[in-house]
């Protein structure tokens, strides 16, 4: 009797231990459950931070883009042309739509009609892009044909668009173009043509005199 409650309270001492052993565990991943919701409740106060930073940055952006291709787009066009901007967000994928406004004339970019205004605003836009991302001392732009649909009589104003943005932000423009119109704007203009299966270049404009390469 006697060996048999010996063999009972060595198999109590044994649970005892193994329930402590369990109850310790218990504690330490209650300790990393602790642990881990605080991380996310941080991880999720960070995130509304920068989703809110987020949103004030991309309003700020809209309102600058719209302010600056406006103007340009004004001063081409010589009468008040506002550009809107309406960006949406779906499934973390954010787009963006642009409207042209004269007067009481509001039409979608998607569906616009006139050349002349969308060729502008697409360069207008290349330059922004450039801008964004781009450091400040190598800001070059290659456009080929990039006024191909402007009509002549805004090609002179494009011409001083260009200039400007070349005076004001720095940026150099490479224009490929079989229009002569745009010489008038360029520092340094080359007419290339063929002659015998070779090919020839011939300043048209710089800042010496004109000369045969």
């Amino acid at each position: 009797m006697l060996n048999e409650l010996h063999k009972l309270d060595l198999s109590l001492t044994t649970l005892e231990a193994e329930r402590g052993m369990v109850e310790d565990m218990l504690d330490v991943e209650a300790a990393k459950a602790r642990a881990a919701q605080a991380d996310l409740a941080e991880i999720t106060q960070t995130l509304g931070h920068l989703r809110a930073l987020e949103d004030t940055w991309r309003e700020n952006f809209r309102k600058s883009l719209e302010a600056v291709v406006s103007q340009g787009a004004t001063s081409v066009m010589g009468k008040p042309t506002q550009i809107l901007l309406t960006s949406s967000t779906f499934r973390d994928v954010t787009s963006l739509s642009m409207t042209i406004k004269q007067g009481t004339l509001v039409t979608p970019v998607e569906g616009a009609r006139g050349g002349s205004l969308i060729q502008v605003l697409s360069v207008l836009l290349e330059v922004l892009m450039t801008i964004s991302v781009t450091p400040p001392l190598a800001m070059t732009l290659i456009l080929d044909e990039p006024f191909g649909m402007v009509s002549k009589h805004y090609r002179p104003a494009v011409s001083a668009l260009i200039t400007e943005l070349n005076d004001k932000l720095g940026i150099q423009f490479i224009i490929v173009t079989q229009e002569d119109d745009y010489v008038d704007c360029a520092q340094l203009a080359y007419e290339v043509h063929s002659e015998s299966g070779s090919a020839r270049l011939r300043v048209l404009t710089s800042r010496t005199e004109e000369a045969v390469l």
